[in-house]
């Protein structure tokens, strides 16, 4: 889906008018093009996508903490979200912690997982674009309707397609196999 797209199917739930760009004259576009960035970015932090989640190696920083121990690593500006940091190694998970837009963590090196600024729509599924339509029809419901019984149903509507999006996204990749070498007495 395009972003025109994914604007007009938010529109609709709202009973408003569709547009052809987010660059139209109209009220629906206007408010599309105002809200469109922070609603897909919002999304696209609710949850784990496999289609949004990159990694980095992430380089230490000159300037140490002002207070307390390790190093402190610069995030990248597409970085939305962190998932994991880890060091490299198979047998350590870090400790670490957000401050600003940096990762401090005591390792002289840092991996990190998270979820990046996806910005073409092309590559979103079908259940995430109508996710960021449901967020942006709560987004554009006020201005739109000025009601707040439609603000409660664009509500709800979202956590729907949120749900049903984050569990299709989840069903890809391998299953994880946990394995437990202590013997269990049961009786």
């Amino acid at each position: 889906m395009n972003v025109v797209a994914i604007c007009n199917l938010s529109i609709s739930w709202l009973a408003g008018n569709p547009i052809t760009s987010i660059d139209d004259q109209s009220v629906e576009a206007g408010l599309c093009k105002a809200n469109y960035d922070v609603s897909r970015d919002s999304v696209l932090e609710d949850g784990n996508w496999t289609f949004a989640t990159k990694y980095w190696e992430l380089a230490p920083l000159a300037t140490s903490p002002i207070i307390g121990d390790g190093k402190l690593f610069k995030l990248p500006a597409e970085c939305l979200r962190v998932l994991e940091v880890d060091n490299g190694s198979d047998t350590w998970k870090a400790t670490w912690a957000r401050e600003e837009n940096n990762i401090r963590i005591s390792s002289d090196i840092a991996y990190i997982k998270g979820i990046f600024q996806l910005t073409d729509s092309e590559k979103f599924t079908t259940s995430f674009a109508q996710a960021v339509a449901a967020r942006m029809a709560m987004d554009l419901c006020i201005p739109l309707t000025n009601s707040t019984q439609v603000l409660q149903a664009m509500v709800e509507l979202y956590r729907e397609k949120l749900l049903i999006a984050k569990a299709r996204d989840g069903q890809q990749g391998s299953n994880k196999h946990f394995t437990n070498n202590q013997l269990t007495v049961v009786r």
